[in-house]
Parts: structure tokens; C-alpha cells; sequence
């Protein structure tokens, strides 16, 4: 007999010792951690900024843009949807997203596993100047 089962599709845990216990029923609530691993406040690089967001369960970001920067995404685990300005992306493990200057972005973990992503912003300088 065969037996296959995703992770996906399964009810999570709710007891006193799981994340959804401590956090509550909360509905698109901000649960999320983010680690910066290039800074041009703390290293060589003048332009390069990267990052690792990890968006938990039910979570997602607080949003924001950022005028003079463009930035990248790289889904390392998990899925979830990506709002970018007025569009919105189902994105999951393997995909790559491009951020204009600008616009307005924030993501939501619509799986049970943490979604991890990797980012990467570039600064244009030039782009104050005008």
C-alpha cells in the first residue's frame, strides 16, 4: 500500500508549546526575522545590501519601499504571496522576484513552513541628486 503525505496539506500543531499557541489567532499578523548579511554600514560594499528574511507561519512583513533603491528576492524555502506596488505573485521555493525603485512591497507566508528569503538591494545615489 502506498502512503504519501506533504507537509503542506497537514493541520499544524496548536499546543501550549507551539508558535500559533504564543501568537494567537491573529489573521496576516507580522511574525517575522531578518538577518543583514552585507551592509555598507558595517562593510566593503558602497552599493549592496543583503539580507535574509524568514516569515513564519500565518506572517508576514510590515511592507515598506525604499525610493533609491531596486531590489531582488530569492525564495530559499517555502511559499507565499509577494504585493508589489498594485500586483500581486504567488511565489514559492526557487523563485526569483525583481523590486523596482519605489514601489511599495510586502509578503505573505501562506504555507506552514517558514518562508525564507534572500534579498538583495542596490543603491543608485545618483537617484537623491535629482
Amino acid at each position: 500500500m502506498k502512503y504519501v503525505k506533504n507537509i503542506e496539506d497537514m493541520e499544524p500543531d496548536t499546543c501550549e508549546r507551539s508558535l500559533r499557541f504564543a501568537t494567537g489567532d491573529r489573521k496576516d499578523k507580522t511574525l517575522r526575522d531578518t538577518y543583514f548579511l552585507i551592509d555598507p554600514k558595517k562593510c566593503p560594499s558602497k552599493n549592496l545590501k543583503m539580507g535574509m528574511t524568514t516569515v513564519y507561519a500565518d506572517g508576514k512583513t510590515t511592507g515598506h519601499d525604499h525610493p533609491n533603491h531596486e531590489e531582488v528576492y530569492y525564495v530559499i524555502q517555502g511559499k507565499g504571496i509577494m504585493v508589489v506596488g498594485d500586483d500581486k505573485y504567488d511565489i514559492k521555493t526557487g523563485d526569483a522576484l525583481y523590486v523596482p525603485f519605489g514601489e511599495f512591497h510586502t509578503t505573505y507566508n501562506t504555507g506552514i513552513l517558514p518562508l525564507q528569503l534572500l534579498w538583495v538591494t542596490a543603491e543608485d545615489r545618483e537617484r537623491d541628486k535629482k
